[in-house]
């Protein structure tokens, strides 16, 4: 997955063994569909990061499906599209 990939992820992508990618994310600014072939794609999920994944869901503030899974600190999560 690229960064821009990862920081374009909403709970919403959490599909449990897989990630649904269907966004990026670059410069505070979240792109539909913009991933670099510009179709959405599964990857699939190895039991590591399954378990960091859900580490990190316990102790975010707020995993509503709109939500960005890595929000960051500087915006609080919030992004433009």
């Amino acid at each position: 997955m690229r960064s821009a990939e990862v920081f374009g992820l909403r709970w919403e992508c959490d599909l449990g063994k897989d990630l649904f990618i269907k966004h990026s994310a670059w410069e505070g600014k979240l792109y539909e569909r913009h991933t670099k072939k510009a179709k959405p794609r599964k990857v699939a999920v190895d039991n590591r990061t399954r378990l960091a994944l859900d580490s990190w869901k316990e102790i975010c503030s707020d995993t509503r499906p709109e939500a960005l899974m890595f929000p960051s600190e500087k915006t609080r999560g919030t992004i433009h599209q």
